[in-house]
């Protein structure tokens, strides 16, 4: 039997806690706090506990591709106008990502035969 990656879990998640949040966006607490007192992102409250769901999760991703190119209060004031900008910067963020480890593989297959 085949086990499931880690990604095909992670996508089938309903809540998020909040260091998997930080862990996946690489955002620190206190900025995750100031964008939900900003009304970008909501936690829901669970026995004292933060739980975030995947549109929250998608939107800090969101957030911290636009963070280098715009102010904060921008992000949130006009996300939606911005958000498949910060998806396009993901995505060729990603495919820079696989093109480094594609040339890394074939310079290690040319060294080694």
């Amino acid at each position: 039997m085949r086990r499931k990656s880690y990604l095909d879990r992670e996508s089938r998640r309903l809540y998020y806690t909040l260091a998997e949040i930080e862990r996946l966006t690489g955002l620190n607490r206190r900025r995750i706090y100031s964008l939900e007192r900003m009304g970008f992102v909501r936690a829901k409250l669970r026995n004292g506990r933060r739980f975030y769901g995947r549109e929250d999760l998608l939107r800090l991703l969101d957030f911290k591709a636009l963070s280098e190119d715009y102010p904060p209060e921008a992000i949130v004031k006009s996300y939606e106008e911005l958000k498949l900008t910060a998806r396009l910067k993901r995505c060729r963020e990603d495919l820079i990502r696989i093109r480094n480890r594609i040339r890394r593989f074939l310079r290690r297959m040319e060294n080694g035969t």
